[in-house]
């Protein structure tokens, strides 16, 4: 994972550009992730907390998430079949 050295942000659009050595990279928030994948935005930072997004980074207390990332895969399984009647 590179090195990030220097921020700069500009807003755009619903997104911002973050500048690391030159590389512009597009991140969204928490809440514009969710908006794009139809969750949550909690389920976003959960991802994000247990490192399910590549790229995505915590500055302060805020995720950032690649604009170009995957959804996760939805781990949750429904372990009691339903019953046909």
């Amino acid at each position: 994972m590179p090195v990030l050295v220097s921020f700069e942000l500009s807003k755009y659009d619903k997104g911002m550009i973050w500048q690391t050595g030159g590389i512009n990279m597009d991140y969204l928030t928490v809440k514009e992730a969710g908006e794009k994948w139809s969750i949550s935005s909690r389920m976003v930072n959960y991802y994000c907390s247990q490192d399910r997004i590549i790229g995505a980074v915590k500055k302060g207390n805020l995720w950032l998430v690649p604009a170009d990332a995957q959804k996760p895969e939805d781990r949750r399984v429904n372990t009691f079949p339903m019953q046909q009647q």
